[in-house]
């Protein structure tokens, strides 16, 4: 069988790369010929066919959906990491070939194609390109009036909203996600909706739904491995709740136990790592730093030996520089947080920044580096409000107004105190009275 292309067909392929290429308006891009447009679904097609390859070596706690199966001429990934440098090599050509396939109407696929890779955009952790990705998806679903395919991609853009600081929007999206597969009458779907919506409460700091909505996601859970790490997955969500909420005993019950539910069903190491991470936290609060640095410890040997996961690698260093404050080493401190600002800036998208920035900036307070304190806090107040949480505004304020007293200007922090009251009020739980009673002791 010949393989020599007619002139047709190679015309055809050089109009698809030729629109791929441009780097016009698209909105004025020419009407596509129906021969380049089959080239295009074809290269969809392709795209569909490996994300499902992807998906075979990825942790996603939902079920394939009719066509997921398919790999026809997909490579072989022997492990999440091989697809992941798959991903990193071809990330630029999917995303123009699925605006193209969008803009001429062959974006059948589209929705398969990014469901498929959803685990490793959320490793690669190119937020903007993750939501644009996620709304082509959602749009090729309606088109197709295929509700799962809806629900999966609205949990898709859900997750970029939410790591990208957004998650009021991130709330919104889980919620609909939800709907649809009560509708469907898809547990496995539904729960999965259910526990990311507890999520994005829980980063929105709308605490008490996010614990009602835990407690739905553990009564729901069933036999199977599944239902083990969702359940898993939601007491280690509970344990962060708790923190939020300043509750360090109840985070580190809920923890343990989520940690020995993921152990116990063998789940995926980036659970495992996101337990250990709580428990960090947990402990640190609680101020048991020999337990704090076991879990720390196991949390970094896993991160040596994963994946290039960005988000869990900023949030490690983060733990580290907060456990190395707790033991009064505060050089070593502002090299952690520094490593996690390092990382904030290496990638294409920003990580809790806001946090990074507060730590360095309570380090170099504690160095007596003022100016580099009130540096660091003024732009993670920056941060905190675009964000608009006021809890997290009222706490930098509160390490900006120390700064500030500590370099002489009492008028700014008594200012910066005084809003930062304004932000607590309506808040009650031990973490936002503890840093009410710290406000209050802060005097000129």
């Amino acid at each position: 069988m010949s393989t020599t292309l007619t002139p047709e067909q190679a015309n055809a392929a050089a109009e698809v790369l030729e629109h791929l290429t441009s780097t016009g308006d698209r909105s004025h891009t020419a009407v596509m010929t129906d021969a380049a447009r089959m080239v295009l679904k074809a290269q969809i097609g392709r795209y569909a066919r490996v994300a499902n390859a992807v998906r075979l070596v990825s942790q996603i706690l939902l079920p394939p959906l009719p066509g997921d199966e398919v790999v026809d001429g997909a490579p072989v990934f022997e492990t999440f990491d091989d697809a992941l440098a798959w991903y990193r090599d071809n990330a630029d050509g999917i995303y123009e070939v699925l605006l193209q396939a969008r803009l001429y109407e062959v974006d059948e696929d589209s929705c398969r194609v990014v469901r498929g890779l959803e685990q490793v955009m959320a490793f690669v952790h190119d937020v903007d390109r993750r939501v644009i990705l996620a709304d082509l998806a959602l749009a090729s679903a309606r088109r197709w009036c295929d509700e799962h395919a809806q629900a999966q991609a609205l949990l898709n853009r859900g997750g970029g909203y939410k790591v990208a600081g957004q998650p009021a929007k991130a709330v919104v999206d889980y919620r609909e996600a939800a709907r649809l597969f009560a509708r469907l009458d898809d547990a496995v779907g539904s729960n999965a909706a259910l526990s990311r919506l507890a999520v994005a409460h829980a980063a929105a700091r709308q605490l008490d739904e996010a614990d009602d909505i835990l407690g739905q996601v553990l009564v729901r859970c069933g036999e199977g491995a599944v239902e083990a790490a969702l359940a898993g997955l939601a007491y280690v969500n509970r344990s962060w709740v708790a923190a939020q909420r300043g509750q360090w005993d109840k985070a580190i019950e809920g923890g343990l136990v989520g940690l020995n539910k993921l152990q116990g069903c063998d789940a995926d190491p980036q659970w495992l790592r996101d337990a250990h991470l709580e428990l960090v936290n947990a402990y640190i609060g609680a101020g048991d730093i020999d337990h704090a640095s076991q879990h720390l410890a196991a949390l970094k040997a896993s991160i040596v030996n994963g994946p290039e996961n960005v988000p869990q690698r900023i949030a490690t260093a983060l733990v580290d520089g907060e456990l190395l404050l707790a033991q009064a080493h505060e050089h070593d401190a502002l090299c952690a947080f520094q490593r996690a600002l390092a990382l904030q800036f290496a990638g294409p998208a920003p990580y809790n920044a806001a946090d990074a920035l507060d730590g360095a900036g309570k380090a170099h307070s504690r160095l007596g580096e003022l100016d580099q304190a009130v540096e660091h806090h003024a732009a993670a107040l920056s941060l905190r409000l675009r964000a608009g949480e006021p809890f997290a505004t009222a706490r930098t304020r509160y390490h900006l107004a120390r700064a500030k007293n500590a370099s002489g200007a009492a008028d700014e922090a008594t200012q910066l105190r005084e809003q930062a009251l304004l932000d607590l009020r309506g808040i009650v739980d031990p973490a936002a009275d503890d840093l009410r009673s710290e406000l209050e002791l802060l005097t000129p």
